[in-house]
Parts: C-alpha cells; structure tokens; sequence
C-alpha cells in the first residue's frame, strides 16, 4: 500500500479536518455527502439518514449511503 504525504494529498483536494466532537463529525459528514453527491441536504434530509444509518450492520450501513 502507498502512502501519501499530506502536501501530495493537498494537491490532490484533500484537506485536512479537526474533528473534537461529535457535533464536529456530523457535519463533516453532512459536507463529505454533499460534496461527493454535488447536492445540498437539509437538516430534516440529513437526520432522516442518520436515522437509517442506526440500523443495521455495516455493510447495510455502506448500501444506505451509496443508494
């Protein structure tokens, strides 16, 4: 496996997040989806996914958010 330096991964459009809390993840996770997914979620949209997400294991977590 390659590893990459922090600069290289920059230049790639990666950046770099302090996550401290939980309040910190979930909203870059709300960004992480409305970036990748070239959409804006709502908050109601967003808790809605986190509720799906609370079921199941973890590959029914992963078939959630690529659906």
């Amino acid at each position: 496996m390659n590893t990459q330096t922090e600069a290289q991964l920059e230049t790639l459009g990666w950046e770099k997040v302090k996550i401290s809390d939980e309040r910190d993840l979930r909203v870059n996770l709300k960004r992480q989806l409305e970036k990748h997914n070239k959409l804006l979620l709502s908050e109601l949209e967003f808790r809605q996914m986190l509720n799906k997400l609370k079921r199941g294991n973890i590959f029914e977590k992963a078939k959630i958010l690529r659906d």
